[in-house]
């Protein structure tokens, strides 16, 4: 299990620990905090749904043709382009 998933695990267990002791309590009655859970629950709901539907993702490396396929943003088609179009650059993970 990756670290992102269990953070997702931790947040969609924190959301329904929140709506419950709401609604428990009687406080779930403004417009404000209606439209925030209803919110907050469409985005679960959408990542859920893209976590179950989400493409593969990968990197190709065409050297023949001198060319670079890269996964497109969410559920968008992967994008194609010739090395020279492409400008590379390298960052370190942190300060030195």
């Amino acid at each position: 299990m990756d670290i992102a998933s269990s953070r997702g695990g931790v947040a969609l267990f924190a959301n329904i620990l929140l709506t419950y002791v709401n609604i428990k309590n009687g406080n779930l009655g403004s417009v404000f905090e209606s439209s925030l859970y209803l919110s907050i629950w469409g985005i679960i709901v959408l990542f859920i749904i893209y976590y179950f539907s989400m493409p593969k993702k990968e990197i190709i490396l065409n050297r023949l043709d001198g060319t670079i396929t890269f996964p497109g943003w969410m559920w968008n088609k992967n994008i194609t382009m010739p090395f020279d179009d492409i400008k590379f650059s390298y960052t370190s993970a942190g300060v030195s």
